[in-house]
């Protein structure tokens, strides 16, 4: 289990390299027509669970429409940010319990994708903030620093928008 090789400790740099190579091939393909599409509205869904469930416990009263619209303003030009990545079918939950180790060799043939019934076509930002930042795993800032040099020189962007994105959509994914 690639979340086991993870848990020991061990750097498994090469293993999240492979896993990149399965987001660069899934940037450079084509989603299919019929692929679920994440959208705006997806984005503020998730954004109103904070807004919504948190807020309201922590402060102790309910938010209110004013706050709703200063939440919102702050929140839809993140998302057209973070959708300046590249893009493609996305697993959606791209974290070490949904990968599985098939070989010995670290490379992608030998990894298996599984919990992908949520996958959509999306920026990439969402992986790679699941795959780097997964409160399973032990954070090693110089493995990432090593992956996000790697995808971003495999796709060819900009590897500081890469990370500010990255760490946008790990902020999102704890609303």
């Amino acid at each position: 289990c690639f979340g086991k090789l993870v848990k020991d400790g061990e750097d498994a740099r090469e293993w999240y390299q492979a896993v990149a190579d399965g987001l660069v091939i899934q940037c450079r393909s084509t989603p299919p027509a019929w692929g679920r599409r994440y959208t705006a509205k997806d984005w503020w869904v998730e954004v109103l669970r904070f807004v919504n469930w948190y807020l309201p416990y922590a402060r102790g009263r309910a938010t209110t429409l004013e706050e709703y619209a200063q939440w919102q303003a702050m929140w839809a030009p993140l998302y057209e940010r973070v959708m300046k990545l590249p893009q493609g079918l996305m697993m959606w939950d791209c974290q070490s319990p949904n990968l599985m180790v098939l070989g010995e060799e670290p490379k992608l043939e030998n990894l298996g994708w599984i919990d992908i019934q949520d996958a959509r076509a999306s920026s990439v930002g969402q992986d790679l903030a699941l795959l780097l930042r997964n409160i399973r795993t032990p954070q090693m800032d110089g493995r990432e620093a090593y992956i996000l040099d790697y995808f971003a020189q495999k796709m060819g962007v900009d590897r500081t928008e890469l990370q500010t994105c990255m760490n946008i959509c790990s902020l999102h994914h704890s609303c």
